[in-house]
């Protein structure tokens, strides 16, 4: 009987190993097939920690005991390895003066935590990360995504932002302690959440072009909801994931054209720029390699640890990103996380290359 279980054991984990093994390859492709192309293939991609952690596991595992599969387990992990360094960064910081200005991006999702709370908690709470977040006061300039009535009081107490560039109808805002000298929008014609703003900031005797971007969510119904209702609590169930998926290659191909629209605005700017934002995408996705083709990740230069930077069941998930052009030099890169968002702020310090 023993011998029964211990065959059947050793072909449950060789069949795992085979399956996760082609779910691995398919998301190391993933970001090399055009989105419209393969829907099944792109959303490979947005699982690729588990595939690489699973696969982590079943390499201990046939070490122990000694199967003659193991070299190819470490093959595809040694394969895997320069996809890891997407999401979990191997640089020491550096510290490089002098230092031009302080770059942030953060999604405060409406601080809906605070919103849903009874009004008797909420002042309480607005305080404290009002007080959290002035911790950060070395930051110059701040592009915010889901920025409500609610964050905008929360962030004006806490920073001394004196120039802003946001629209009326819209939830995307460009903050600055620098005088701005233009500004304008890259509109994706969709809701008010989902858009662009960019503004040329006068840093010092050089102007920055800075974007901030929150592009296209992923919904569990298909849908593109009209308006946002910032009270509204998010449901995250398993169906809802299961819903995300579904129609995750659909929103994927509304986000790369909105990319294109801000790559081609950018394009035409001689200043240096600073893209920051919400990409919803993952690292492991055709969109953030198109990125990549025209612009530095700040993370991949400066990263260290985990590059998380929203609470979710899949491990390692990063979706909001800093890119610089050619001109931007990053010092250093650091996630910080709050109870006031599922989403973390990102920071960096850089230096302009003259």
């Amino acid at each position: 009987m023993w011998s029964i279980l211990t065959k059947f054991f050793r072909r449950t984990i060789f069949l795992i190993c085979i399956l996760n093994s082609i779910a691995l390859i398919l998301s190391l492709i993933s970001p090399y097939i055009p989105i419209k192309d393969n829907s099944l293939v792109s959303t490979f991609g947005l699982f690729f920690p588990f595939f690489f952690i699973i696969n982590c596991f079943i390499l201990l595992l046939f070490i122990f005991l000694r199967q003659k599969i193991t070299w190819f387990v470490v093959l595809l992990l040694l394969i895997s390895l320069p996809a890891f360094t997407r999401i979990f960064g191997f640089h020491f910081q550096e510290s490089i003066s002098p230092i031009d200005c302080t770059v942030a991006s953060f999604n405060m999702q409406f601080s809906k935590p605070i919103a849903l709370m009874p009004s008797t908690d909420a002042e309480y709470h607005m305080s404290l990360f009002s007080k959290e977040l002035s911790e950060h006061d070395d930051i110059d300039i701040m592009a915010v995504q889901e920025y409500g009535d609610l964050s905008r009081s929360i962030l004006k107490t806490a920073l001394d932002f004196k120039h802003e560039h946001t629209a009326v109808d819209k939830t995307v805002s460009i903050l600055s302690k620098h005088p701005i000298l233009a500004a304008g929008m890259v509109d994706f014609n969709s809701n008010v959440a989902n858009t662009c703003m960019w503004a040329d900031v006068i840093v010092g005797f050089d102007t920055l072009r800075i974007y901030s971007y929150h592009l296209e969510s992923n919904r569990h119904d298909g849908n593109i909801p009209k308006t946002i209702h910032q009270d509204t609590r998010e449901v995250k169930s398993l169906s809802v994931m299961v819903g995300i998926v579904k129609y995750y290659n659909g929103f994927s191909n509304t986000r790369y054209k909105q990319a294109q629209l801000i790559v081609e605005h950018a394009s035409q700017c001689d200043y240096p720029i600073i893209l920051c934002g919400d990409l919803n995408d993952t690292p492991q996705s055709y969109l953030y390699d198109y990125f990549r083709e025209h612009y530095a990740d700040a993370f991949l230069q400066r990263g260290w640890g985990s590059g998380k930077t929203i609470e979710s069941r899949v491990p390692f998930l990063r979706i909001d990103y800093i890119f610089g052009s050619g001109h931007i030099g990053f010092i250093d890169y650091n996630t910080i996380e709050s109870p006031y968002s599922d989403h973390y702020m990102i920071k960096s310090k850089v230096k302009f290359n003259n």
